[in-house]
């Protein structure tokens, strides 16, 4: 906990907390698309990362969980349970 609330992962929490202000008051249909426009920006860095994980994974000897394959696998890219081809229709 006390590194979750340190000064070294500040700046994420301002992320956090600015991009849920920038949701708070929108529409749904725009909550779904900035939503999806976050999720794509994962699914780029996390299929980027994921050969220099497993690189960094083989020379250790150790699992990097969160950017290797094992989050990679469980990340989806998209909103949990969404139909994407549904979510690309809407005008």
């Amino acid at each position: 906990m006390q590194f979750l609330w340190s000064d070294e992962t500040r700046q994420n929490r301002i992320l956090t907390y600015r991009l849920a202000a920038l949701i708070s008051k929108t529409s749904a249909v725009e909550r779904i698309a900035r939503i999806e426009a976050i999720e794509e920006t994962g699914n780029v860095l996390f299929s980027t990362m994921l050969n220099l994980a497993k690189a960094i994974e083989t020379q250790r000897g150790i699992e990097l969980r969160y950017c290797g394959e094992f989050h990679f696998a469980l990340e989806s890219g998209h909103s949990v349970g969404s139909d994407h081809a549904r979510i690309a229709e809407i005008a």
